[in-house]
């Protein structure tokens, strides 16, 4: 039996005689625990590892959560911008379907006024040139419509009458027996070549009985002359041609010679020859003349008055164009 006498470094056992497989024993049993010891260290650091491992894995996690939170916040709004944006372009499709549902509207209501006829005025109907199922014209009309309230004439007259008139003038219009008064409305500026006159156009006020296209008289001032006197027509003589007129002075009958303007068939103007306040002599009588006594019959006019003569005679002339 041999026997060891130092000390294995690996231990602490203090033995003189140790027998040789006690010695491989001790051997292996230290390999077993070396290796133990190893494979200790080594899950340390795989432990260690693991930890490291995890630790990187729970920061990569939570970078994934983060990022993951920020992704949903991006996607949130991007969500609701398109839902805005889907809600504005929903608005803009309905606001192009109703105009063009109101369009079509349009194009309706005017595909059904094509089927109506409105007149433009209000009136009595006085005549129907058309029936149901007749085609109409328009060169014909189907019916004539009066405005009884404002009935509208129209007549012609030449230039040098033209020239005198002014829209706003008024009229006077006669039918048989009914008069009417009425206002100028339009001036015609051309000259219609077939009856060389122009056409002036008038409005009546409450012309009810008037039917339309009847012919009526119209009467309008086409001359003014505001510079004489104007008395009756029929109050001035002529002798030799010479206009004059007897006024009363003093109780006896004044000739006295006049110039005249215009005149109508029942007026006339003197624009010299007399002045105003002078007695006219209005009434014609044989027996007057110039010096003879004149008896005024009724109140005095500060124009014109009738009288009769006492006696006289002289040769005189009647007015006249």
């Amino acid at each position: 039996m041999d026997m060891v006498e130092d000390v294995n470094d690996e231990g602490d056992i203090s033995i003189a005689n140790i027998s040789a497989s006690g010695v491989e024993g001790l051997k292996t049993s230290a390999e077993g625990y070396r290796t133990a010891l190893i494979n200790q260290r080594r899950a340390v650091d795989s432990a260690k590892d693991s930890l490291v491992d995890f630790r990187r894995n729970e920061k990569n996690a939570d970078d994934q959560a983060t990022n993951t939170e920020a992704s949903l916040e991006d996607a949130k709004e991007v969500q609701e911008l398109k839902d805005g944006q889907v809600l504005e372009d929903t608005k803009r499709s309905l606001a192009a379907g109703l105009a063009s549902s109101a369009v079509a509207v349009e194009q309706a209501q005017y595909q059904l006024s094509l089927y109506e006829t409105t007149a433009p005025i209000s009136g009595v109907v006085e005549s129907i040139d058309v029936e149901v199922h007749d085609n109409a014209s328009p060169a014909q009309a189907a019916m004539v419509i009066a405005n009884k309230d404002s009935m509208k004439i129209e007549f012609s007259v030449p230039q040098n009458v033209r020239d005198n008139l002014y829209v706003g003038q008024s009229v006077r219009v006669k039918k048989d027996d009914s008069k009417f008064k009425g206002s100028i409305t339009e001036i015609g500026e051309t000259l219609d070549s077939g009856s060389g006159l122009f056409k002036i156009k008038a409005v009546i006020n409450g012309g009810g009985e008037l039917l339309s296209g009847s012919s009526v008289t119209v009467k309008v001032d086409s001359y003014r002359d505001d510079s004489g006197i104007v008395v009756p027509y029929d109050c001035v003589y002529y002798s030799n041609g010479e206009p004059f007129v007897y006024v009363i002075e003093n109780g006896v009958a004044v000739r006295k010679d006049v110039t005249t303007g215009m005149f109508d068939e029942k007026h006339i103007v003197i624009i010299d020859g007399v002045k105003a306040g002078d007695q006219v002599i209005t009434s014609w009588s044989s027996d007057l003349r110039d010096g003879v006594k004149v008896q005024v019959e009724g109140e005095n006019s500060t124009d014109s008055t009738d009288t009769s003569s006492e006696s006289g005679d002289d040769e005189q002339g009647k007015a006249g164009e």
